[in-house]
């Protein structure tokens, strides 16, 4: 594992798809690691963001965004959410390095930001996103950054402080953690 990891908050990322099973509905549909691959992205040999071959645009996306999570090796999936509807369905409810909105012009990134109510990441953890891609050749230098909290050392000192915990959905279980 190459990044630092972090599960899906208990309450608003797990018990909102219970919720969403309980409520009659199909529920939350988890991605096995076998149906993951379509949503792969890649790099081109120019440096552009590709899925399934073709340079990736999402523009079709809500608001010409997709979301996207990237696992603790470095993978990425991404997928508008008319079609993933949440970041914990891509890695079946499982930790990731990073989640949240980006916008892609025919394989260039334009725009990224860290939304996401089932994991809610600080900004270090979304930010290895942009890592991962430099790594792989994607100049990020224009990237319209779109950055909402703090850092997970300046988010777990204000948490301790104030004696706030949350549940996190960990390998083992529900976790307590300071951000």
């Amino acid at each position: 594992m190459r990044y630092k990891t972090l599960g899906m908050m208990k309450d608003a990322g797990m018990g909102k798809d219970v919720n969403d099973l309980m409520a009659g509905t199909a529920g939350v549909p988890y991605l096995l690691a076998n149906q993951r691959e379509p949503y792969l992205v890649t790099v081109s040999p120019f440096d552009r963001l590709t899925q399934g071959g073709f340079l990736l645009n999402t523009a079709d996306g809500p608001t010409g965004q997709y979301i996207f999570v990237m696992d603790g090796d470095g993978a990425i999936y991404s997928a508008s959410k008319t079609v993933v509807h949440h970041h914990s369905s891509f890695l079946a409810g499982g930790p990731v390095a990073a989640a949240g909105w980006w916008a892609v012009e025919y394989g260039a990134l334009k725009s990224i930001r860290n939304d996401s109510g089932h994991y809610q990441p600080p900004l270090d953890y979304t930010k290895q996103v942009l890592k991962e891609l430099e790594r792989l050749g994607v100049d990020v230098s224009g990237v319209n950054q779109i950055w909402t909290g703090v850092e997970s050392k300046k988010l777990a000192k204000a948490s301790t402080a104030r004696g706030i915990t949350f549940n996190r959905i960990g390998p083992k279980g529900v976790i307590q953690s300071a951000f």
